[in-house]
């Protein structure tokens, strides 16, 4: 068999087992691309938990950055708005309170992702992260696009219960006309 009826039947088999799986996952490429490339400024973060109440985990002044690039990386950085600084201006210098409020007051990781657009999840997989726990996972964020805005959300543990985190994002630097007809 000749290499060229072996990538022939190769590409075939793919091709069944994409039409075949309609939850099949894929990484950026060039014949199907992530719609959400680019660099995005949280609006607002909030958690709702199993009777609908609505929390901010970080209190209703946040910031964040959230960013994917063509090539399937990806980072996401959020944080409250008002943690003071440390007294010290000493980057490792900062008292056992001030250490925690930083800490408490911010998330951040960083990886690669992959999507489902039938699914309507991104799934970020996680090299490294300021809560160790998500290192090595793979944490899957449902998605909504709503004009310029994305929402991402996703069960998670905070302080012991169960919530939803719903995150709102909001695209840096776009033309509402290249926005509204993401997906």
């Amino acid at each position: 068999m000749t290499t060229r009826v072996i990538i022939h039947v190769l590409s075939l088999t793919l091709a069944g087992a994409v039409a075949d799986n309609q939850a099949f996952c894929v990484r950026p490429s060039k014949e199907l691309t992530w719609p959400f490339i680019g660099t995005w400024r949280l609006v607002s973060y909030e958690s709702r938990n199993e009777g609908g109440g609505v929390e901010y985990p970080l209190g209703r002044e946040v910031v964040g950055q959230l960013m994917y690039d063509g090539e399937g990386n990806m980072s996401a950085l959020v944080a409250r708005a008002d943690v003071p600084p440390f007294a010290s201006g000493d980057l490792r210098g900062g008292t056992d309170a001030e250490v925690r409020a930083a800490f408490d007051g911010f998330v951040a990781y960083f990886g690669t992702y992959s999507f489902d657009l039938r699914a309507g999840t991104v799934t970020h997989h996680v090299r490294s992260a300021s809560f160790p726990n998500w290192t090595g996972t793979e944490q899957v964020r449902y998605f909504k696009a709503e004009g310029m805005r994305l929402l991402l959300s996703t069960p998670i543990v905070v302080d012991g219960r169960h919530v939803t985190a719903i995150l709102i994002w909001e695209r840096v630097g776009a033309d509402p006309t290249q926005t509204r007809n993401l997906l």
